[in-house]
């Protein structure tokens, strides 16, 4: 019965005052490669989401959140390669011009990109983030 469970997972739109995105490259994950992704992933057992969402975010950019804010997207796909469910909860955060991002995980990301929110809408995104992205920020 566990194996029809859907995972969770958490997205973060981190929105900086040139109202640009943080996007990174996806590599080696099997899982999008290729793609522009933003920082995410899932829920350990027994963490709220706000925890997941800082702790992803700190693994993957070195950026460390004092808040986040969750705007009630919600969206559940399915992965044809993994034949997997995911319920995926997206938050976004704004940050200052300043603030540069590390890209801690190099196996799994190119690098850290800021993009206009503008350009952001044309580029293919991974998974549901274009479709968030598009309602949330159009």
């Amino acid at each position: 019965m566990r194996e029809n469970m859907p995972i969770l997972g958490v997205g973060i739109f981190v929105i900086n005052a040139n109202r640009e995105v943080l996007l990174g490259k996806r590599i080696n994950t099997e899982r999008g490669d290729g793609l522009y992704s933003i920082p995410g992933g899932h829920v350990e057992p027994f963490e709220c989401l706000r925890s997941a969402c800082m702790r992803e975010l700190c693994e993957e950019t070195g950026l460390r959140a004092l808040s986040v804010n969750c705007f009630a997207k919600i969206t559940f796909t399915e992965d044809q390669v993994e034949t997997q469910r995911y319920i995926t909860f997206y938050y976004f955060m704004k940050v200052p011009m300043c603030v540069r991002p590390i890209n801690k995980e190099p196996n799994k990301c190119e690098g850290w990109k800021w993009i206009p929110l503008r350009e952001a809408y044309n580029m293919k995104l991974f998974c549901d983030s274009q479709i968030v992205l598009c309602d949330r920020f159009e």
